[in-house]
């Protein structure tokens, strides 16, 4: 197992703290939607080892890219 395979669950949060953290920070993130900037702090989620809504925020990212979550 790999370093990240043996790391702690720093905490979860929900998606409605990520949409909020996109909202305020929404002039310092790249993406051009909101949708984008939404999958950008979710990506920082992963890298902290943080799960959104109790699932890897890479599935959530794979939620939000084939339509079944609308932001």
């Amino acid at each position: 197992m790999g370093l990240r395979a043996k790391r702690k669950l720093a905490g979860n949060i929900t998606l409605e703290q990520v949409k909020k953290v996109a909202k305020a920070k929404e002039s310092m993130l790249y993406g051009k939607s909101f949708a984008e900037k939404v999958k950008q702090v979710l990506g920082t989620c992963k890298s902290m080892n943080i799960t959104c809504e109790g699932k890897d925020p890479k599935e959530i990212i794979k939620a939000i890219d084939s339509g079944e979550i609308k932001l």
